[in-house]
């Protein structure tokens, strides 16, 4: 079995994920992503920026409206930006899974199923809400029943709302009859399979464990679907021997130059279970903090630099530099030509690039 270095892996997953030879727009990218995470919608837009040549933030506006992408939740209970087609195989894999959300209305004693005929009821009715007409309607513990998203999480699952991508955050829902087709239905087997397709040509070369970690299953729901599923992924190993499955036999030695800004929760950064590939032990935990944070990440001819972040004062944003190591004058001026793009799609007013 053919053994890849760490380098082959690396570039071969940027190249896979859009980062060296970007989506043709959009909604490729968020098929074969299979969605970008979005708590935060802003890092959601920049990392579609990162791998769709030219885009702006109004074309990203219009597909918003139009439905051409929609909010849901689905892998690991996180909310991402899903092509409306996909709703189906969420469903199919994640709906009748026992999640907390359903624990935790068990344990209050709270009619779950009540409540979200209730919510879809407004909803039929309406067409579109937004979040305070949903607290309205569940009352005096609403703040409880919305958090961390709560019964929309469920109603999302059930394949009866969508959320809008709005920034700095989602504040208006939508029935799935506002939806110009029905998302496509999958038996939960079929569902799997299209998912270890989708995750390996996206993500690979990745191991099983980092499927499971990835799609939040269990081993047991995947396992004895392996081999038909991906029958034509070749088989490689890693430097320690563990084998990865990838959708190509080409893989890539090096990567292309440049500085790339990636967002919060870059896909990148949620999909392995094994964080090796990027960094080093003391290096990890720059970028994979506390409370399932994921910090913004600052690459360097496809070489993990540190992270970084920005302010936003009125129109005027400054950028601010984490590295974990000096930075020449001539990668500084690269990285500012970065920020001044970045500022530009973000339709701000580029001020200053410093060190943190």
């Amino acid at each position: 079995m053919q053994r890849l270095t760490k380098e082959e892996i690396k570039y071969t997953r940027f190249f896979n994920s859009g980062l060296f030879e970007p989506f043709l727009d959009c909604q490729e990218a968020a098929s074969r992503l299979f969605g970008v995470q979005a708590q935060y919608q802003q890092f959601a837009d920049l990392n579609l920026y990162n791998r769709v040549t030219g885009l702006k933030k109004d074309q990203l506006t219009d597909l918003y409206q139009a439905n051409d992408l929609i909010k849901l939740w689905g892998q690991r209970m996180t909310v991402h930006l899903y092509m409306p087609k996909d709703w189906g195989l969420l469903q199919a894999l994640y709906q009748t899974r026992h999640n907390w959300v359903k624990k935790k209305f068990a344990e209050r004693g709270f009619d779950l199923e009540a409540m979200l005929s209730e919510l879809e009821e407004l909803l039929l009715t309406r067409g579109e809400v937004d979040k305070k007409e949903i607290a309205m309607l569940l009352g005096e513990n609403s703040k409880e029943l919305l958090t961390w998203g709560g019964i929309l999480i469920q109603a999302s699952l059930d394949g009866t709302l969508y959320c809008v991508p709005e920034s700095p955050k989602t504040r208006h829902y939508r029935h799935r009859n506002q939806l110009a087709a029905p998302p496509g239905h999958y038996t939960k087997d079929a569902a799997i399979m299209e998912l270890m397709k989708r995750y390996f040509s996206a993500y690979g070369p990745a191991s099983l464990r980092d499927f499971k970690h990835w799609s939040g299953l269990k081993r047991g729901d995947f396992i004895a679907l392996v081999d038909e599923a991906l029958a034509d992924f070749k088989q490689v190993e890693d430097e320690q021997g563990t084998v990865l499955y990838s959708s190509s036999a080409d893989f890539l030695l090096d990567g292309q130059p440049g500085v790339m800004l990636l967002g919060k929760f870059d896909p990148l950064f949620v999909s392995y279970a094994d964080k090796s590939w990027i960094t080093t032990e003391n290096e990890r935990g720059l970028i994979w903090r506390k409370a399932g944070q994921i910090e913004s990440v600052l690459l360097i001819d496809g070489h993990f630099r540190g992270t970084w972040r920005y302010r936003i004062q009125g129109p005027k944003i400054w950028f601010q530099l984490f590295p974990t190591r000096k930075i020449s004058k001539y990668d500084w001026k690269r990285i500012e030509t970065k920020c001044q793009q970045v500022a530009g799609f973000m339709e701000k007013e580029f001020q200053e690039v410093v060190i943190g």
